[in-house]
């Protein structure tokens, strides 16, 4: 089963990328499906699929490498977005705010009020406690059972803004994407049932940590979906997922959008939407490759 993600992870992501771009306009501009509305999911199958990621990252290189390889691909976008942001938006943040954010700790700050972007500064926190998961995941299914139950205790006992459920609430299937290498396709399976078994009970703790038990049935059905002999699929897929941190920071400019000017037409928002999704989008694509050649180019000068 390892070999079947692996060979079609970045398609996984772009169908993880898609169902969080509709789940956000559903949110954000008409929702006729109610709670139906789960398109959240997609952000459990990026952390799965990040645990992979960043696991086989880190068995391959050094720390100093690992460490590098990853800021460099996530921290020069994000600033830029960040920048970019805070320059068109009359935001209500001070100067303090703005380097908390562009420090990735606004997230953990006031609350988390003036944070910029959840998702984007729990990667950087789960980025800098990797080698801890990573020990945890050698535990097996061991690890997994404490950082469940320890997940679960946290979001029955006390009570936290949605955007911190959001992080804590999947924390194990993070820990899951780290271990699932070594995870044979009977442990895929029986894991997948009990996560089908107990979402209901989580649903009543947290959306999220429910949803997160969802993966492995939806990690599966994704790969029939891609396995579909149609190569636009496929190749619509691949791109979605190759580009989706820049897309998902687009996202974040509709979302800016909507929060700051009162926009009352549900046809205006959907065009609205798609216009600033897809030319911001294009937009940081492009700055993105340019940075990224520039990295790469004095990557390959260094002696080391």
């Amino acid at each position: 089963m390892y070999s079947e993600v692996s060979k079609n992870r970045t398609e996984i992501m772009g169908i993880a990328m898609l169902m969080v771009l509709f789940f956000h306009f559903f949110a954000w501009v008409y929702n006729p499906i109610g709670r139906f509305n789960i398109g959240y999911v997609g952000v459990d199958i990026f952390l799965f699929l990040s645990g992979i990621g960043l696991a086989s990252s880190y068995e391959k290189n050094s720390i100093r490498r690992f460490y590098r390889n990853r800021i460099n691909r996530l921290y020069p976008i994000y600033f830029i977005a960040l920048c970019l942001t805070w320059l068109i938006f009359p935001l209500n943040w001070n100067i303090s705010d703005f380097i908390n954010n562009a420090l990735t700790i606004g997230f953990y700050l006031n609350g988390g009020e003036n944070r910029y972007d959840w998702y984007v500064e729990s990667l950087f926190t789960l980025y800098l406690l990797f080698p801890l998961f990573y020990q945890l995941g050698k535990l097996r299914y061991y690890g997994l059972v404490i950082v469940f139950i320890a997940t679960t205790v946290i979001l029955r006992l006390t009570y936290l803004q949605w955007w911190y459920d959001c992080l804590i609430g999947r924390l194990p299937i993070f820990l899951y994407g780290i271990m699932f290498k070594h995870l044979s396709v009977r442990s895929f399976l029986i894991i997948g049932l009990f996560g089908l078994v107990l979402y209901i009970p989580c649903f009543k703790i947290s959306i999220f940590l429910a949803s997160s038990l969802l993966v492995p049935a939806l990690i599966f059905v994704s790969i029939k979906i891609i396995n579909v002999q149609c190569l636009w699929l496929k190749h619509s897929m691949s791109y979605l997922g190759e580009k989706s941190l820049e897309i998902y920071l687009s996202n974040l400019f509709v979302y800016w959008t909507f929060q700051v000017y009162d926009i009352g037409s549900v046809m205006t928002r959907a065009v609205l939407y798609l216009v600033i999704q897809s030319v911001v989008s294009f937009i940081l694509i492009r700055i993105n490759i340019c940075v990224q050649n520039k990295l790469n180019y004095k990557k390959s000068l260094r002696p080391f």
